[in-house]
């Protein structure tokens, strides 16, 4: 199996982004790498907003554990009946902090 030693990978936000806009269980490397967002259509609404937050944050755990940032803090805010804005606030091991920003459609 081949193994590579992300800690020398440094680039964050492309990290995040593959993490987030992988679908979960397609990759061949990983089952578990990437999240169910593609497979969230439902209505926005507060509850929508909520489980889009807990399938980024899921998405994002192994960046932590793998000690490639000491936390990571995802905010949702809907913006209009289709489109939810997310951003991701990495504390990386230095404390330095990077925001990611993106958004999520749900058609």
């Amino acid at each position: 199996m081949l193994e590579i030693d992300l800690n020398k990978y440094n680039n964050i936000e492309y990290l995040v982004s593959m993490s987030i806009y992988s679908n979960k269980n397609k990759w061949w490397a990983d089952n578990d790498f990437g999240s169910d967002l593609f497979a969230k259509k439902d209505k926005l609404s507060k509850e929508t907003q909520n489980e889009v937050k807990r399938i980024i944050t899921d998405s994002l755990e192994w960046i932590v554990e793998d000690g490639l940032a000491k936390d990571i803090k995802v905010d949702t805010e809907i913006e209009n009946k289709s489109r939810l804005n997310y951003s991701v606030l990495v504390r990386k091991p230095d404390n330095n902090t990077e925001i990611i920003k993106g958004v999520w459609n749900n058609e």
